[in-house]
């Protein structure tokens, strides 16, 4: 009875892990909306990312929301800093998963949930004026045998990060503060 008891607990567990049909999984373009800009370029500011490449930046200005963006404008009074991370949530689902994957010496795969950020920050003269955060969740499921993951992104949340640019340029439009900011420092230096 015991064993069968038990029998029965994995055989749900595996339809679960091995059925997609019942893993909902959030869309990554959900409620996004494509940034126009309207009106005067922003001022020029200075743009620190921990991003590699230049297609983030490239796609930022893209944008022409910026008279210029620059990595190297240490003059600036305004500054941008994007950052990026990964992280691992440390939760049931992870710890079970494991204790089970290991119990069955790697047969049954490693779930794990991560959580994937993107912070933008708005500086002035090295003081922190705003900051935007836009947040993904995603469920991983790995081979315990096949090693760490490499510090590359996903497809996913390569999406993300690039919707993240347009929710981020369509907030600071709608940020208050920003918004007086760029028009006291065109009070002082023309557009």
């Amino acid at each position: 009875m015991f064993t069968n008891l038990i029998r029965l607990k994995i055989i749900l567990l595996l339809v679960v892990l091995f059925n997609s049909s019942l893993v909902q999984a959030a869309d990554p373009s959900e409620s996004f909306t494509e940034y126009v800009h309207q009106g005067n370029p922003y001022p020029p500011v200075l743009f620190q990312s921990n991003i590699e490449g230049d297609t983030f930046t490239e796609k930022l200005k893209a944008y022409g929301a910026f008279k210029s963006v620059d990595k190297d404008a240490m003059g600036s009074p305004i500054g941008i800093i994007v950052m990026k991370g990964l992280r691992m949530k440390a939760d049931a689902t992870s710890f079970s998963s494991l204790m089970l994957s290991a119990g069955t010496l790697g047969l049954i795969p490693v779930v794990s949930n991560k959580s994937f950020k993107v912070q933008y920050g708005v500086f002035v003269q090295g003081d922190l004026l705003s900051t935007f955060d836009y947040e993904m969740t995603s469920t991983d499921v790995e081979n315990m045998w096949s090693g760490p993951r490499t510090s590359e992104m996903k497809p996913a949340e390569e999406l993300f990060l690039e919707n993240s640019l347009s929710l981020f340029l369509n907030d600071l439009a709608k940020d208050r503060k920003a918004q007086e900011l760029f028009r006291e420092y065109y009070t002082y230096f023309d557009r």
